[in-house]
């Protein structure tokens, strides 16, 4: 992470997260902010991370997607 205009932006190293982390087109990245420098990180991959899922419905015609996320614990209560 480097800082571009006075932003925090991902840099170098990108392409190896990628590929160590397996990512494919319809992988799903969730940035939470805990300070201006430090984010967590939440790799939805094949649709799964830890006890939470999601899935999502494109609209072409309208150009944008939808995501609806579900938590596993949720689902069996």
């Amino acid at each position: 992470m480097k800082t571009l205009e006075s932003r925090p932006a991902l840099a170098d190293g990108w392409a190896t997260f990628v590929k160590g982390l397996k990512l494919s087109k319809d992988s799903l990245l969730v940035f939470k902010p805990i300070r201006h420098d430090v984010f967590e990180l939440s790799c939805f991959i094949d649709g799964v991370c830890g006890e939470s899922c999601f899935t999502y419905q494109r609209y072409s015609d309208l150009g944008l997607t939808v995501y609806i996320f579900f938590s596993f614990r949720t689902l069996l209560i």
